[in-house]
């Protein structure tokens, strides 16, 4: 009973029967954490889209972004779910509206629900050596959210799986030791641990004990994500692809970008969380704030 106390009082909710999707959206995945599960779901947000709306994912695992076939040289966008299209149809996502706008293109959405920097970045990775994709355009969202993401995801992950409660899902995470980057993989939560509840035990005494000795401060978390994104860059030149990490709110603007080093498609002048660009009871992009982001990325590529 003390145990469970305190587990909510950390932000731990019990863990609720059925799902809350009417349909498996996200499927457990022991490098990435979770990852889109391919086909058409009815999907429902609860508080934002209560009849629910189509989301389809092709054979790459990229939500849909077009209704047919194109022959362009592609553009890859990877992130959140700002960028996936939280609480809106397949048609009205930034990626879709981009397609649009930059018809010469092949759209990507590799945008996922929860993700951070680091899990986008193993996405990255996966999808083009996976699936050997030529040099392409790559988008590559950065955020404050995604930095919190990057090096302590237990909490963050907890909520996630309030949305799949059918399985038990971890993340990778990323952490510095001695100015050096290290990766933490999500598999060692499932083939290490074969308990999942004694796994989501350990991960939750860990990230108490690095937040009572105090290495989740936001200069530790900054530096992590700044070795991270260095990385991005290296695998993006090693590939040949052409890299642009987006900017799209205000806090943004102290994400740590190394300016002469890469290339910013900036939509921060945008008052992106005002309500008229803003789901109803919710932060995440309407159809109108999907539609001036798509703008704002179509005008900086085509100025670029």
């Amino acid at each position: 009973m003390i145990a469970e106390l305190v587990l909510r009082i950390v932000g731990y909710p019990p863990r609720l029967p059925g799902s809350q999707y009417s349909s498996p959206l996200l499927h457990q995945d022991a490098v990435l954490g979770w990852a889109p599960s391919t086909g058409d779901h009815r999907v429902v947000w609860p508080g934002v889209n209560e009849k629910g709306v189509e989301v389809t994912y092709d054979s790459l695992g990229a939500r849909i972004s077009r209704n047919s076939d194109c022959q362009g040289p592609n553009l890859l966008i990877f992130g959140d779910s700002v960028i996936h299209g939280y609480g809106l149809p397949n048609d009205k996502t930034i990626p879709w509206k981009l397609q649009e706008l930059l018809s010469e293109k092949c759209v990507l959405n590799f945008g996922v629900d929860g993700y951070g920097h680091y899990q986008a970045y193993l996405r990255y990775k996966l999808v083009t050596s996976q699936f050997h994709l030529p040099p392409s355009i790559v988008i590559f969202r950065v955020g404050r959210v995604l930095i919190e993401r990057d090096t302590l995801p237990t909490s963050h992950v907890a909520q996630v799986s309030q949305f799949q409660p059918s399985a038990d899902l971890f993340a990778p995470r990323i952490s510095v030791e001695n100015e050096t980057l290290r990766e933490h993989p999500a598999q060692w939560q499932y083939l290490h641990l074969p308990f999942r509840r004694l796994s989501a035990f350990v991960a939750l005494l860990e990230e108490l004990y690095l937040r009572v000795t105090g290495y989740q401060r936001i200069e530790y978390s900054e530096k992590a994500t700044s070795l991270l994104l260095e990385q991005v860059r290296s695998y993006a030149k090693q590939r040949g692809d052409k890299l642009f990490f987006l900017r799209l709110y205000r806090t943004e603007q102290t994400v740590p970008l190394d300016r002469q080093k890469s290339n910013i498609i900036d939509c921060t002048s945008h008052d992106l969380y005002s309500s008229k660009f803003t789901l109803t009871g919710d932060s995440h992009p309407n159809e109108r704030g999907t539609d001036v982001i798509a703008h704002c990325v179509a005008h900086a590529l085509d100025s670029l």
